[in-house]
């Protein structure tokens, strides 16, 4: 197994530890790295400052891999009102089908997209008739047109 990388996206630090420990130019040369004894870093010392990071987790390659749908929707009405009843209607039936999470999303004045997360591929398999009775109920009860849906493996997360 190689040298541990580490992550954190507020400071978009990306290097292995022992890059780290090595002189990076005079400007932002680290006088010190703290790192914990599982691999992650807590603190990065330089010449004029110290930069203490929030805790990280290593990114896990064994771990099951997680499930996400994703339905585009457009519309003709995204009042507070119909946003609400979609909401209150639709999420609990898409949890009650196997679903670990579920996020509506505005990306517009008259779309969305739901976002739904399964723990495996084979939960979303299972989920995938009553998922498109949920979406045909949708579409018929609400002015809503799914414009397309698309489905997939986690294959990273923080």
């Amino acid at each position: 197994m190689g040298t541990p990388y580490v992550t954190n996206r507020s400071l978009d630090v990306f290097v292995s530890l022992d890059r780290l420990r090595e002189p990076m130019g005079p400007s932002n040369a680290f006088s010190s790295v703290s790192v914990l004894n599982n691999g992650f870093i807590l603190k990065l010392s330089f010449a004029d400052k110290e930069c203490h990071l929030p805790p990280i987790q290593k990114l896990r390659k064994e771990s099951p891999m997680a499930f996400i749908t994703i339905s585009h929707w457009t519309s003709t009405d995204m009042s507070d009102e119909t946003i609400a009843a979609v909401r209150d209607k639709f999420l609990p039936m898409i949890m009650s089908v196997g679903a670990t999470g579920v996020q509506m999303v505005r990306t517009g004045e008259l779309s969305s997209c739901v976002v739904t997360h399964y723990s495996d591929a084979a939960a979303a398999e299972a989920a995938s008739a009553k998922i498109a009775e949920i979406r045909a109920s949708a579409a018929s009860d609400f002015p809503m047109t799914m414009v397309s849906s698309h489905a997939g493996e986690v294959i990273g997360s923080a």
